[in-house]
């Protein structure tokens, strides 16, 4: 199997362990392949949760939740490949949620 490949699709179950551990409901977990241009990786992944209700206030267990999630892509990669790659929005993500705590 392509490394690459393999390297996004534990990445992206990573995401949805997480999320299943921290009883969200999953929605999908895929991996594209798509034509590389312009030396661009051929793949792309994506794990999506079931929507949020946004009605209900984000709550700081909420966004410690979400801010896991966010990660869990690179602690598998770390446990599946011993290093983890830079790409992706996913460190922004968690980022983003730590905030969410802060101003909570």
């Amino acid at each position: 199997m392509d490394e690459k490949k393999l390297k996004i699709a534990y990445h992206e179950t990573g995401h949805a362990i997480v999320a299943i551990l921290l009883d969200k409901a999953v929605a999908s977990v895929s991996l594209k392949e798509r034509p590389a241009l312009h030396g661009a990786d051929p793949y792309l992944g994506s794990m999506t949760l079931e929507p949020l209700d946004h009605s209900a206030t984000i709550t700081v267990d909420e966004a410690a939740r979400r801010m896991m999630i966010a990660l869990g892509g690179y602690s598998s990669e770390i446990v599946m490949l011993g290093v983890a790659g830079i790409g992706g929005d996913d460190l922004k993500l968690a980022i983003n949620w730590a905030e969410v705590m802060l101003q909570s």
